[in-house]
């Protein structure tokens, strides 16, 4: 399969508008030209998105194998907590996004503590628990990348 890269249009191999244009003077030579069937502009070959099936360029996919969309929907608040602890950040999110609190120094108690008052907000507010986890884990591709890679290691 094929996408447009400018009208995004998804369509078959053979499906390409073809065409022919002279080129210089009169007697120039002809050229002949592929595109999109719909805008006869530039396309790339697509990649099957690993989760939903769907047509992607490669760029548009996380860790070369699932969409932005698929994605988000495996940042549930046990996917971020397992992804935490994976990726050594656990005081960061509970301390300082959760809590919104910065310490110089946190003991292993006081982060366990956070930790099981996260969980009893999760439980209690599961949507915003679930907010709080997408605006942390996907506030820029960096981090969708590095969960995308968790996400494809722990096979989840």
């Amino acid at each position: 399969m094929y996408k447009c890269l400018e009208c995004g249009h998804i369509f078959d191999k053979g499906e390409e508008a073809n065409w022919i244009e002279k080129h210089g003077f009169a007697d120039g030579p002809f050229e002949h030209f592929t595109g999109c069937p719909i805008c006869k502009s530039a396309y790339e070959e697509t990649t099957h998105c690993n989760a939903c099936g769907g047509e992607y360029l490669e760029d548009e996919l996380f860790d070369g194998k699932i969409c932005r969309d698929c994605l988000m929907k495996k940042i549930t608040v046990e996917n971020t907590k397992s992804y935490l602890l994976y990726a050594g950040i656990e005081k960061e999110f509970y301390m300082e996004i959760f809590l919104d609190s910065t310490f110089s120094k946190v003991s292993p108690r006081l982060l366990e503590i956070s930790k099981m008052e996260f969980d009893r907000y999760a439980q209690k507010n599961p949507i915003e628990a679930i907010s709080i986890c997408k605006s942390y884990v996907a506030c820029d591709d960096a981090g969708l990348y590095d969960f995308s890679e968790f996400i494809a290691r722990s096979g989840r």
